[in-house]
Parts: structure tokens; sequence; C-alpha cells
């Protein structure tokens, strides 16, 4: 094994059991805490069996967690199982990848993530694959690391700008349009002889059949990013399904549509 720092390269002499690269006809696999995720090279680009991911961060139901991600970070793929069936696969890319990592509640999640994207992918990159040939030299391995390492500082500075602008949700929540919309939830409740929180949950469920989402999950992305930014406990505490409402002017206009019929729906039963 060659070592330098943190970085690590396998030369085919020796395997770490948590960390295992190996071939598989077209498929890279590699096994993380003895759990297989199978690899693939798809025009220049690393992707990642969905199911796999999914074991690994013990999330399931992977039908429906498909569904939770659009459509430009997946795609489907061939794959020949051990008795030499040809199946078509969901894959995921890089960027899908952090989705599904970002809805893990596994303690695992940012280990498996760091390692991801510290080792595996400046690998690949680098690359064009996974490889047990040794470097030429030391040198060269020096370079992949530090090319590596820009990616990397590039990539986190993507997503420090996207938890900025999440952030500013809590500085910048457009109030009024919250007190209109509690004040409407507040006086159909009334009208209509139910609880505010009963029509608020109902609201909700109306907003996730017609935006084709789930508010938990979402949810569960802010709080998440909101962690890995540095945000305080409290903020954290206090992320709630308006913050991930009013963050996406998509759901923000349907849901104020959804308030309004609600408040016009109790008129009309009086």
């Amino acid at each position: 094994m060659v070592s330098l720092d943190n970085f690590q390269y396998s030369t085919g002499d020796e395997v770490n059991p948590s960390k295992e690269v190996r071939r598989l006809n077209q498929l890279q696999v590699f096994n993380f805490n003895n759990a297989q995720v199978r690899t693939i090279e798809k025009e220049g680009q690393p992707w990642f069996v969905l199911k796999d991911v999914a074991d690994v961060l013990e999330i399931g139901h992977v039908p429906a967690l498909r569904q939770r991600l659009s459509d430009d970070v997946v795609s489907n793929y061939p794959i020949h199982d051990s008795l030499g069936r040809q199946q078509e696969t969901t894959i995921i890319n890089e960027d899908g990848l952090y989705d599904v990592i970002l809805e893990s509640r596994k303690p695992e999640a940012r280990a498996f993530r760091k390692w991801i994207t510290s080792e595996v992918l400046p690998t690949i990159r680098k690359t064009g694959s996974y490889t047990a040939d040794k470097p030429k030299s030391q040198a060269e391995l020096l370079l992949m690391y530090a090319q590596g390492f820009v990616e990397m500082e590039q990539r986190v500075e993507r997503m420090e700008s996207t938890v900025t602008a999440i952030q500013e949700t809590f500085t910048k929540r457009d109030e009024d349009w919250r007190n209109q919309l509690n004040g409407m939830i507040n006086g159909a409740a009334y009208r209509a002889g139910m609880s505010y929180r009963d029509l608020r949950n109902e609201s909700y469920r109306l907003l996730e059949e017609r935006g084709h989402c789930d508010l938990n999950a979402r949810l569960r992305n802010l709080k998440t990013r909101l962690q890995d930014s540095g945000a305080t406990k409290t903020q954290i505490d206090g992320a709630n399904k308006m913050d991930v409402i009013e963050s996406d002017p998509k759901l923000k206009e349907i849901y104020t549509n959804i308030v309004k019929e609600l408040a016009i729906g109790s008129l009309s039963g009086r």
C-alpha cells in the first residue's frame, strides 16, 4: 500500500476490507464497511447503483426514494447479474448521491460522504476508473492528490453558496406572507369547526400531492445542510416546513393557492 498522508492508493498487494475495490465486467465495485457499492463510468462521469447506496445508508423502499430524486440525477443502466442475465438498474450521478446521503439519518452517512469526496471521486476523475496499478512515481501521486483537492474545494464553495441561500431564509423570512396565510388558516379552521393543527396538516398534504414533494424529507435535508454549515442548534431546531416551502418559489406559489382555496371553501360551507 502506497500511502501519502490521508490519501491511500491500492497497489493490489493488500486490501482494506472496509474500502475494498475490485472490477466486475463493466462495473467497478468497492466495499464500505463490508457493504457493496457498484459504480459505473458513464460519459466520463461516475454513477452509483441506487440500491447499493440506499443499503449502505439504511434507506428503505428504493422505488419511493427514486421518486423523490429529480430526473436529471437518475438514469437506468443495463447490468448483468450473477447469473448473466441483463437487467435495467437505477443509477445516480454525483449530485444524486449527495441528495441520497442527505436523506440518511445513519451516523455513518457523514463518514461515507467524506470518503466518497476525498478519496473515491478524486481517483475516478484523475484515472478514469478505479485501478489496482501503482502510480509510476510519487510525484504523479502528489499531482493527483493536489488536483483532487482543488476540485474538492471548488465543490465545497458551491455547497457553501447553497447553504448561505438556505440560511438567508431564516434572516429574510417573508413574515407578511406567513402572517397572511396563518390568518387565513385560523379563520378557515374556525369556520369549519376544525383545529388549526388539523387544517394546517391538511394543507401540507395537499401541497405534497400537487407539488409532488415530500416535505418531511426536504425538512430533514434542510436541517442536515444547516448542521453541516455550522448553524446554531436553535436555528436547526427552529427549521420547519414553512421554511422549506418559502425557499422554493414554485412550492410557495402552490401552497398560497391551496390556503386561499381552503379559506374560500370554508366560507361557502357556512
